[in-house]
């Protein structure tokens, strides 16, 4: 935890920037499906509704859906949404 009262806004900022980048980097290392699976998990999606939006096996997304989770260092569908609206990635848009 960084002190305000010992940084100024800037050094503030640089530090949040570096952060986010970092997750960034996290995120970019999964595979697309993935960031597929993940972005469908953060949407409050029930896994056997993603598996029949992707044509996949449930236990498919199951598989794809804690690799990310473990990756990215996440516990919960909470935690996934807000980590990809951190970084500006909630939608395939990239």
């Amino acid at each position: 935890m960084v002190c305000k009262t010992c940084c100024n806004k800037k050094q503030l900022q640089c530090i949040e920037n570096t952060l986010i980048q970092e997750k960034i980097n996290k995120f970019e290392r999964l595979t697309d499906r993935e960031k597929e699976v993940l972005r469908e998990v953060a949407t409050g999606k029930l896994n056997k509704q993603i598996a029949n939006e992707l044509n996949i096996a449930e236990q498919t997304v199951k598989i794809h859906r804690g690799n990310a989770m473990h990756k990215l260092g996440l516990r919960s569908a909470l935690d996934a949404s807000a980590f990809l609206l951190d970084i500006g990635r909630v939608t395939g848009d990239e």
